[in-house]
């Protein structure tokens, strides 16, 4: 187990550019790269209790949240054979011919844009709006 930690860290040093420095340390870089594992290693409980509960505490609060604002097991509304059911249809329109829809229209294009030095041109020998002989 130690001399897989010792290799994992060696290949660790190894893919981020460190082995070197690690060698002309005289090993001190590694011997500290693994005291910080082992003391992580070693304290996990407490990674656990800094990192982890409050994870789940937020979590919880969450569903909490979500649990309080999602809809109630009651109807908002009257269901057949309640004795104002077909009042509230009739109202909502459940019995009646669906509702004509309005046609679709497209805006117009936007115009070509106008800077204040601009003038109207005439443009494949049309005018554009603004020109004097736009009417013509």
């Amino acid at each position: 187990m130690r001399a897989l930690l010792v290799a994992f860290f060696l290949l660790a040093l190894l893919l981020t550019g460190l082995f070197i420095p690690a060698l002309v340390a005289g090993g001190w870089i590694l011997l500290l790269l693994i005291g910080v594992g082992l003391v992580v290693a070693t304290l996990r409980w407490l990674l656990a209790i800094t990192v982890g509960l409050p994870i789940l505490a937020g979590g919880a609060l969450l569903r909490e949240i979500r649990d309080s604002r999602s809809a109630s097991a009651a109807p908002t509304h009257p269901m057949p054979g309640d004795p104002d059911y077909l009042d509230w249809a009739n109202r909502e329109g459940a019995y009646s011919a669906p509702r004509p829809r309005a046609a679709f229209h497209l805006s117009p294009a936007p115009a070509r844009r106008r800077f204040p030095w601009s003038r109207p041109r005439v443009v494949n020998g049309r005018p554009e709006p603004g020109h004097p002989d736009y009417n013509a």
